[in-house]
């Protein structure tokens, strides 16, 4: 949008990489000497995209689109510019009744905004009617968080409305959508499991975003809070969903 964001910054001696971070788009980029204990010498730099197993991410699913607050449609009210958030772009408002407009093409759709002791609600609109009003008043500041997702829409073009409900401040940052043909993602109902031991535990994974097609995942455990062999018997599993099929379970044996 014509404007240089910051990217990351660090220090080199010698031919090293200086800065690795998240996959973005860039039309220039710009390398900026800020101090050195000698004459600085930069006689050329390389920026290289690495493999997708490696690659830093924002901790949402890859082949998500992201669209920035730089391209949203305030529509005349008062928003004010901030240099942070999770593609280093963000904006805020305290004016009553202020909103700010995503148009997108696809099938599901997630608001990325900062939550805030002093922050108050947003209204989400989509396709001009009301679905939620949501809470960004938190105990601590946190970027680039998840506060909305939308359900799973029709194949098209959709637009996203926050609306500031009391005058409390607000912040959005952008949002993520999905556009793959309909043929959705596939997702953990939960994050987190409490089990009795030497019970089995039953785990749904969701095809959300849409259904179309067969498609198969493969379920895999890693050890986390939890280590296979002591705690439950590690399983590996493919799941395969049939053509409109959203949910299947796995199930892990315990010890």
């Amino acid at each position: 949008n014509g404007r240089w964001v910051t990217y990351g910054e660090g220090s080199t001696v010698g031919y090293r990489r200086l800065v690795q971070g998240k996959p973005v788009e860039a039309q220039k980029i710009r390398v900026t000497i800020t101090g050195a204990q000698a004459t600085p010498i930069l006689t050329n730099f390389s920026v290289y995209k690495t493999p997708s197993s490696i690659e830093k991410t924002d901790g949402y699913p890859l082949g998500l689109e992201y669209h920035s607050n730089t391209t949203a449609d305030t529509a005349g009210t008062t928003w004010y510019n901030e240099s942070e958030g999770v593609r280093g772009t963000s904006m805020w408002t305290n004016q009553k009744d202020a909103k700010v407009s995503y148009t997108f093409t696809g099938t599901k759709a997630y608001v990325v905004s900062t939550v805030d002791p002093g922050h108050g609600e947003m209204s989400v609109y989509v396709d001009g009617q009301k679905v939620a009003d949501v809470q960004t008043k938190n105990a601590s500041r946190k970027r680039s968080q998840k506060v909305f997702e939308t359900g799973d829409l029709a194949p098209g073009q959709h637009t996203i409305t926050l609306v500031n409900k009391t005058g409390e401040p607000i912040a959005t940052e952008g949002i993520y959508t999905l556009n793959n043909d309909s043929k959705g993602m596939f997702e953990l109902e939960s994050t987190n499991y409490e089990v009795e031991k030497g019970k089995p535990v039953t785990v749904k994974i969701k095809r959300v975003g849409g259904s179309k097609g067969a498609a198969t995942v493969r379920f895999i455990t890693e050890p986390g809070t939890g280590v296979h062999g002591k705690v439950y018997q590690d399983t590996t599993q493919d799941v395969t969903f049939k053509d409109g099929e959203t949910e299947k379970t796995v199930t892990i044996p315990t010890i």
